[in-house]
């Protein structure tokens, strides 16, 4: 694959057309990888069953997937460019977000069991995995990824309830 740029100029008092040819094939093999492996990632990340969101660096909402939509019933529209833990952390757990927010910035892989808020009020019991995204050993960005664990708490505390009633 070649790329050809020409400079009209005069030799001998005559019009004449300089031709350069640089090959391009490996930039253009290149562009496809990327194309390819950014279709890659895009695929994953809208059709993941958990709920994902990407945050900059300061925790403001870049993207959000379909499962973080219909977990949190907040749209990428909504959300874009303001602070995630504004919508879905209940009040008595901001400080909970920012600090979770610190530690991902700060290099760290955090999972923790918490609770969210659905927008509707309703609350749901996550499990939150916080991933950095970094270069140059920068954080650029965060990963946020929700698992609904409410189903499964709800087993735990009818468990308990016959527990205590068998004893």
């Amino acid at each position: 694959i070649v790329e050809a740029t020409a400079f009209p100029f005069m030799y001998r008092d005559e019009p004449a057309v300089q031709v350069v040819f640089r090959d391009i094939t490996q930039r253009k093999e290149t562009e496809r990888q990327m194309k390819k492996n950014e279709m890659l990632f895009t695929k994953l990340f809208e059709s993941a069953p958990m709920a994902v969101v990407m945050l900059d660096e300061n925790g403001r909402v870049q993207e959000v997937n379909n499962g973080f939509a219909e977990m949190f019933g907040y749209e990428k529209g909504l959300l874009l460019g303001k602070n995630l833990n504004d919508f879905i952390v209940p009040e008595d757990l901001k400080n909970e977000g920012i600090d979770l927010n610190n530690l991902i910035s700060s290099n760290r892989v955090v999972s923790v069991e918490t609770i969210r808020r659905h927008r509707n009020g309703t609350i749901v019991n996550v499990i939150l995995y916080g991933v950095p995204v970094m270069l140059d050993n920068q954080t650029i960005g965060i990963y946020g990824v929700y698992v609904d664990i409410t189903d499964r708490k709800n087993v735990e505390e009818e468990l308990k309830i016959r527990n205590a009633e068998l004893d």
